[in-house]
């Protein structure tokens, strides 16, 4: 054996241990917004992250995402906005008005091109016929969260809308585990953030996994619902269904 064989052997041998600490982390960090649902019996459906509310020119619904929901047969978003019943019950219970201070100064900063992505993809199905259903209804959301509060309300203007700007920079790298096990917790606190994200993906998956096995399912929520320990992509995979990122 030469002298320099050993050194190649160690030089691939590091080298095969830096493949396998990069796979570790990427299995713990994944990042993406568009991820492919396969069922153990093999029924196929997407799940989708989404930014509520963006200012327009600074984040895009990624083509991909709109190709997959034309091909769908129902678009599922977190509650189903056009349900009258519940749009009544969020306002008789005050619910739209939790994070009103937020919203209000995001909707003073960005003024007209404040865009609500969810509309978006609804209006997209609706062109194609597909149609829209919520994962949660209104009245399951007052139990959950009627005695909720929303820490972002009680922080100055500058964070708010500073931590709004980091959301977006997040969205964009497609940072789902950061915004899951960081952000959230900084903006909500630990006790709102088990209700108003891991509760409700709890909630959530008897109804996904329903729509995946009778629909071709496009599955929108917000992007803080995906990643982490409790977000729907490890949630999901527990239940044996594989999740990939598209």
């Amino acid at each position: 054996m030469s002298r320099l064989q050993p050194l190649k052997i160690l030089l691939l041998y590091l080298s095969c241990l830096l493949a396998l600490a990069a796979c570790s982390t990427k299995q713990q960090a994944p990042t993406g917004l568009l991820w492919e649902i396969t069922s153990p019996d093999g029924k196929q459906a997407y799940l989708f992250g989404t930014m509520h509310l963006y200012p327009e020119g600074r984040i895009a619904i990624p083509e991909a995402a709109l190709a997959a929901l034309r091909n769908c047969t129902v678009l599922a978003t977190e509650h189903n906005v056009r349900d009258a019943e519940n749009q009544r019950l969020f306002r008789q219970h005050n619910l739209d008005q939790l994070g009103a201070k937020a919203n209000r100064l995001v909707a003073q900063q960005y003024g007209s091109s404040l865009k609500s992505m969810e509309g978006q993809l609804m209006q997209v199905a609706d062109n194609r016929r597909i149609p829209i259903t919520g994962l949660e209804s209104a009245r399951e959301v007052v139990e959950l969260l009627n005695n909720v509060t929303i820490p972002l309300d009680n922080q100055t203007d500058e964070e708010i809308l500073a931590q709004h700007e980091q959301v977006i920079r997040l969205y964009n790298s497609g940072n789902i585990d950061s915004l899951a096990n960081e952000l959230l917790d900084k903006e909500l606190g630990n006790e709102t953030r088990r209700l108003l994200v891991d509760q409700r993906n709890r909630n959530w998956l008897d109804d996904i996994e329903r729509l995946v096995r009778q629909e071709k399912a496009f599955i929108a929520v917000g992007m803080g619902h995906l990643g982490g320990a409790n977000g729907l992509i490890n949630l999901l995979r527990r239940r044996g269904y594989s999740v990939e990122k598209m």
